[in-house]
């Protein structure tokens, strides 16, 4: 039995309805997938709904993947076994997504200062009622034929270091870590090659550290962007720091020249008991009344026992 614990749809930045990401997935023969849109939880009932419409064998762990800003270093936290519904949640979600069509906005201005013609409205179009991110302003400018590919958009309009460059607002990693687990959820570091995990700051104090001061749980040891040799140094970082591990594709469907990801890195249906077994206490009762016709296979206890019976 095998998870991807990092999946996107539309509701983010991935062009796969929930529906069809539970569809892809079940194709790909796994049993089990986390649902991590960006600053939302949208996708999370229609995906369980699609499972139990059609009888798939799969399980559907509601998640997200927060954006949050330590100093200039942008780092995203995974969030598993969150309920969408408890106190505060939608609001943060809210103020996220507001943050965003900012960005979007401001792209859109300076993008009009250097003599590229963009409307807002195109970005929103291609985002339809998801949380606007840059994969969507790259359609954007890919659409408009100011490049010709969205990775072109990137390279030219979009990444640091280009002279239309956005930075990113976002909350502090230790707010959405307590708002992870005030959800009932766990919390993991997304792709840490993307941030200098171990480089100290003027304190003398690492990222790392600071994260798991925070109350960090977990480490994303399998990612696309890590090789075998990364996948060891953040599995032996985790094993040293107290720290479950997680893994997916990070998959955010099929798109011109890139093929879809699901099922291709996967992980041991194990390491998805151990971040149930880590959900707070506190606030597992919340989370237990979530799920909807799902809910058993998540919060009574079957996913420890399946994973006891492999």
């Amino acid at each position: 039995m095998k998870a991807d614990l990092h999946l996107h749809t539309t509701c983010s930045d991935g062009r796969l309805s929930p529906e069809a990401l539970v569809l892809a997935a079940a194709r790909a023969g796994l049993s089990a997938i986390a649902v991590t849109d960006h600053d939302n939880t949208d996708a999370v009932a229609e995906a369980m709904a699609a499972v139990a419409e059609r009888g798939l064998k799969l399980e559907v762990v509601p998640g997200v993947e927060v954006t949050a800003m330590r100093g200039d270093t942008e780092l995203h936290i995974l969030g598993y076994f969150v309920d969408p519904r408890a106190p505060g949640w939608q609001e943060a979600m809210a103020r996220a997504r507001r943050e965003r069509e900012q960005r979007a906005a401001a792209f859109v201005a300076k993008f009009a200062a250097h003599g590229i013609r963009l409307g807002l409205d195109a970005v929103q179009r291609h985002a339809g009622d998801g949380a606007i991110g840059r994969p969507h302003v790259a359609r954007a400018l890919v659409e408009a034929g100011a490049c010709g590919t969205e990775q072109q958009a990137f390279d030219r309009y979009l990444n640091p270091g280009c002279p239309t460059f956005v930075p990113r607002g976002g909350m502090d990693p230790k707010e959405a870590i307590a708002l992870i687990h005030a959800a009932g959820g766990v919390a993991s570091l997304a792709h840490p090659r993307s941030v200098p995990l171990s480089e100290p700051d003027a304190k003398g104090e690492t990222l790392l550290a600071y994260l798991v001061a925070c109350g960090l749980d977990a480490l994303e040891v399998i990612h696309p962007s890590a090789t075998s040799m990364l996948r060891a140094h953040y599995a032996r970082l985790a094993a040293e720091n107290g720290l479950l591990v997680t893994g997916g594709s990070d998959d955010h469907g099929p798109r011109p020249g890139h093929p879809s990801r699901i099922g291709d890195l996967s992980v041991p249906y194990s390491w998805l008991a151990a971040l149930g077994a880590r959900r707070p206490r506190s606030t597992g009762e919340v989370s237990a009344n979530y799920a909807g016709p799902l809910r058993e296979s998540f919060y009574n206890g079957t996913i420890k026992q399946r994973s006891q019976s492999q």
